[in-house]
């Protein structure tokens, strides 16, 4: 019995695994209408996961092309993680990765628009709380939420669907600000430059007072750093506070 034999029994279950994976290439004394059952239950759930995940992409290319990558997925990719939310994650990292060779029905955009989409499910079930705090001064440095992510793209990624498919990335980049607010729900902003800029500043070093960020941008936008200036970037930054885009503020900077 296979129960009395531990290696002939992982042997069956590799066996049974690989099958139930690799369909066309089933070596396992099982009868065919049983294993399909488990064949079947497991595409699925893997096809109805990703689906969710990425349902602008998934309109976009054809049916042909979504279930023979979610079958080379099963077949050829070993996930790295136990977990089933991550499956999302590791389907692009298949797409990306050399076990599966690119297509002439890749879409040029496919990797950017694959990433927008998915941040809505890392952010859904990203680990952190908000932690809003008291509103933003120009003398004091500024926290972002954990919940809150900077995005540049080559393709307006928010404006792709079926009827919008650029063949070539824009002369600018795509910036969009993602965050997920007190409400838990899950907010997309597209930014300026200066906007982008500011929050990229703002990341980096959160210790530094807004007021010399917003110096250093308007030296290097060419901008006279004025009172109106300061203020208007401050009102920027306070609209975030406002949205839940900013944590706690650290106090008074130098």
């Amino acid at each position: 019995m296979l129960q009395h034999n531990p290696p002939a029994y992982a042997e069956h279950l590799l066996k049974l695994t690989h099958a139930i994976r690799n369909p066309e290439e089933v070596s396992l004394e099982i009868e065919p209408r049983r294993l399909a059952v488990y064949q079947r239950l497991f595409f699925n759930n893997i096809n109805n996961f990703i689906s969710s995940a990425f349902p602008v992409f998934k309109q976009i290319v054809s049916d042909e092309w979504w279930l023979n990558e979610i079958r080379g997925f099963m077949s050829n990719y070993r996930c790295q993680s136990p977990r089933f939310y991550d499956i999302a994650e590791q389907f692009l990292d298949y797409l990306q990765s050399d076990v599966r060779p690119s297509t002439e029905q890749d879409p040029p955009f496919m990797h950017e628009l694959m990433r927008y989409e998915w941040l809505e499910l890392f952010l859904e079930l990203a680990d952190a709380e908000f932690d809003g705090g008291e509103t933003p001064k120009l003398n004091y440095g500024i926290n972002l939420s954990p919940l809150s992510l900077l995005e540049a793209y080559s393709y307006p990624v928010h404006l792709i669907n079926r009827d919008n498919q650029p063949t070539e990335p824009s002369l600018h980049p795509t910036f969009l600000l993602v965050y997920r607010n007190r409400n838990d729900k899950i907010v997309f902003e597209h930014l300026n430059p200066f906007s982008a800029h500011l929050f990229a500043l703002i990341s980096d070093q959160p210790e530094t007072a807004l007021e010399n960020h917003l110096q250093q941008i308007a030296i290097q936008f060419g901008l006279e750093p004025n009172q109106h200036f300061l203020n208007q970037g401050l009102s920027l930054v306070q609209g975030w506070h406002d949205r839940d885009v900013l944590s706690r503020a650290r106090g008074e900077s130098s």
